[in-house]
Formats: C-alpha cells, sequence, structure tokens
C-alpha cells in the first residue's frame, strides 16, 4: 500500500462521481487516504453525520470501516458493511483499472 498516490483520491479526480454518487444514494461521502486521514469530503452530509460532526464525536464505526476499504486486496468484496448500535457505515475500495 506504501506506492498508492493519495494524489489519486484527490477531489479533482473523483469529485464528480462522488457528488453523483452522494445525491443518489442520500450517503455521506468521505475518501480517506492511505494514512487512514481525510482526503475529501464530506460530500453531502446527512444530518446525522454533520450531527456527529457538530459535536467532534467520530465513532469508531467510520474508521473501522475505512481501515476495511484500505486492507482490501484485489480479491475482495465490493463493499465493506461495519454495524454499530444500530448504526451502519458503508465503504468500498476505489480502484483505478
Amino acid at each position: 500500500m506504501a506506492g498508492i498516490d493519495d494524489a489519486l483520491f484527490s477531489d479533482v479526480v473523483w469529485q464528480q462521481a462522488l457528488a453523483k454518487f452522494a445525491a443518489v444514494t442520500r450517503l455521506t461521502v468521505v475518501v480517506y487516504g492511505v494514512d487512514e486521514a481525510v482526503v475529501s469530503g464530506p460530500i453531502h452530509p446527512t444530518p446525522l453525520f454533520a450531527l456527529f460532526q457538530k459535536a467532534g464525536y467520530q465513532p469508531r464505526i467510520f474508521a473501522e470501516c475505512g481501515r476495511r476499504c484500505l486492507a482490501q486486496a484485489l480479491d475482495r468484496p465490493a463493499i465493506s458493511l461495519v454495524s454499530s448500535y444500530g448504526l451502519a457505515v458503508v465503504g468500498t475500495s476505489l480502484v483505478l483499472e
């Protein structure tokens, strides 16, 4: 994973597609880099996401989902789902082919 360049995950490359996805699914989209830091987003923050953000609360399920997506190899599932206390976070790894 060290060879992956965070520039590939910048707003310039993915912004339009991620904005469309967020609008259609009505989900908040956040892109994490290989160091698990936010690279882009939040795009289309939902009221629940905004509440967490305003309170400075970062549920561990966000970080866990990000770690699972970043750890995925070539034989990876299409999505990663992490749930806790009735909340769920859905993630997928971005791959350029």
